[in-house]
């Protein structure tokens, strides 16, 4: 075991200067590499992930979604794909007009993420490219990826308005199809003109009972003059009946009660003179004569009453034909209005629906699914320069790799050493 490791320490040490030089050429290397490169600068683009609601537009029924963190998740990693893609750098390529390939400019990209954040690193030669392509490409990428996101929304939009066109077109036919029916009956509001129909039928019906009872107050004060009347004319009959000279000797009659409904007519003339009694024999007749006057206003008032019972009889009988009518209307009235407020009813759903949509793509389109929230900014100091680290592992790579080169070339020295070519053929002299 000793003889083994002082063999291994006797081939280092003799080829150790195979090993210096090899680790002499790769630090030289290294650090020439490193000290004449040109500077580089690096801006950074740091994007938070956001927890949104789901882009997806339901009709019918809420939809499902993924819980907070599954969905930053699945966010951050949707989005790295994006990042990596080769379109994002062939965009920002051709924007920013650079000299390379997609593959190049992905090589000087670097993509990072901390739990909810996301950070995009560009490197270039100088800072103000680095600021530039670190945006163009943070830029590119959103926007590939917020479409993605949105395409179910976009397909939701344009079938939500195809369907939004065609109800309402629906709805244009059902107003049209009602305003005909309207205007063929001369109707506005069927309940209106019913309910107004019936406010003038219990109006007439009023008037009609209020002529009922004008007739009956008519004739009730009719009776009452013709019987002032009948007095008033019994009392001037009585007052020019020639008065009978009294006979002593004829005995007195007995009084009787007067018949029923007979005017009684009190027996005072026989005290009165002639002068007299024909005096107010006037004055009763002309009392007879005013309260047949009386009576006869009053016969008129009777015939008005039953005029306007006949007026209100027809028109009573004229508005219910039209009312029989106006009913008969109510069922396709009603179903004109239930098209008319079907096809409203969903336009209004539909136009929500699509006001919605394009809301949420607004929003997708402009703030969704990611956030910048620490923009690139032109860097003003270089990248630290990684020269004499990489010169150190250099240093160790180069001297490991030497002593695996020096023991490798032992091998092969002693292994063509002890080969029938190698070996020395015996002298002439010696064999003699």
């Amino acid at each position: 075991m000793n003889n083994e490791f002082l063999n291994s320490i006797h081939v280092v040490r003799r080829r150790a200067w195979l090993i210096g030089l090899l680790v002499i050429v790769t630090v030289a290397t290294i650090l020439y590499l490193g000290y004449t490169a040109p500077a580089s600068y690096q801006a950074r683009v740091r994007l938070r992930v956001l927890a949104v609601e789901s882009e997806a537009v339901t009709l019918f029924a809420p939809s499902s979604s993924l819980p907070g963190r599954e969905q930053i998740i699945n966010t951050r990693e949707e989005f790295f794909s994006f990042l990596r893609g080769r379109n994002v750098a062939w965009q920002t390529i051709g924007d920013l007009g650079l000299t390379m390939d997609a593959d190049t400019l992905q090589e000087r990209m670097t993509f990072e993420e901390q739990d909810d954040f996301v950070s995009v690193v560009a490197t270039a030669e100088r800072p103000d490219l680095a600021e530039k392509i670190a945006t163009t490409y943070v830029n590119y990428a959103l926007l590939a990826y917020r479409e993605f996101r949105l395409s179910p929304v976009n397909q939701s939009a344009q079938f939500i308005d195809t369907q939004l066109a065609d109800e309402r077109q629906k709805l244009n036919a059902a107003q049209d199809a009602f305003l005909k029916f309207k205007l063929a009956n001369a109707i506005e509001s069927l309940p209106t003109e019913i309910q107004a129909l019936q406010g003038e039928l219990r109006r007439l019906r009023l008037d009609r009972d209020q002529a009922v009872i004008d007739e009956q107050q008519a004739q009730a004060t009719l009776d009452l003059y013709q019987a002032a009347a009948d007095q008033a004319q019994a009392q001037t009959l009585a007052l020019l009946a020639p008065v009978p000279t009294p006979n002593p000797r004829t005995p007195r009659p007995t009084p009787t009660a007067p018949p029923p409904g007979a005017t009684v007519v009190p027996n005072f003339s026989a005290s009165l003179s002639a002068d007299a009694r024909l005096q107010w024999a006037r004055t009763y007749q002309d009392e007879a004569l005013r309260y047949q006057n009386l009576v006869t206003e009053q016969r008129v008032r009777i015939q008005q009453a039953r005029a306007s019972q006949t007026r209100y009889d027809q028109m009573i009988a004229q508005r219910e034909t039209e009312m029989s009518s106006l009913i008969g209307l109510h069922t396709e009235y009603d179903n004109h209005e239930a098209a008319v407020k079907q096809a409203a009813d969903s336009v209004d759903f539909l136009a929500g629906k699509a006001a919605e949509a394009h809301l949420r793509e607004s929003q997708g389109l402009n703030s969704g699914f990611l956030q910048v929230i620490e923009p690139a900014r032109i860097p003003t100091d270089p990248t630290p320069s990684q020269t004499v680290r990489l010169a150190l592992v250099g240093a160790v790579l180069a001297f490991l790799a030497g002593i695996v080169l020096a023991f490798v070339l032992e091998f092969l020295g002693a292994a063509r050493q002890d080969s029938p070519a190698g070996r020395r053929p015996p002298s002439r002299a010696s064999g003699q």
